[in-house]
């Protein structure tokens, strides 16, 4: 298993899922390399082939203040919309519990009180 700390640009994209405004994902791949998931395709935003999936994870360190500095610029209107986490990785996975991203990015979102999915 490969962990690579990186930090993100931005965190917060506008979603292209129905019924759905924003998502995030705070990490890039997962430990468990599921053979039937639809995510294996991340893996190239970061260069890893999909036949690896499983065996990386690419940890948003600066994810959780990223998240906290797009809301405040959010304008209130922008923030109706539900928020998903995690549409393309596992937000509980094994480096959670050093990294506690999820955690984190959801105290966020529970202070802004803004409503939130989370697949898992």
């Amino acid at each position: 298993m490969r962990i690579v700390e990186t930090e993100a640009k931005s965190f917060i994209q506008k979603s292209q899922i129905p019924s759905i405004s924003y998502v995030a994902n705070p990490y890039t791949g997962c430990i468990l390399g599921c053979a039937y998931c639809y995510a294996s395709l991340m893996g190239r935003a970061v260069g890893e082939t999909v036949k690896d999936w499983g065996e990386y994870v690419y940890i948003k360190k600066n994810a959780v203040e990223l998240m906290r500095e797009e809301l405040k610029r959010m304008p209130r209107d922008k923030r109706e919309g539900t928020f998903l986490l995690s549409s393309v990785t596992d937000p509980y996975q094994g480096p959670e519990r050093r990294y506690p991203l999820t955690r984190g990015i959801l105290t966020v979102l529970a202070e802004e009180r803004y409503p939130v999915s989370c697949v898992s």
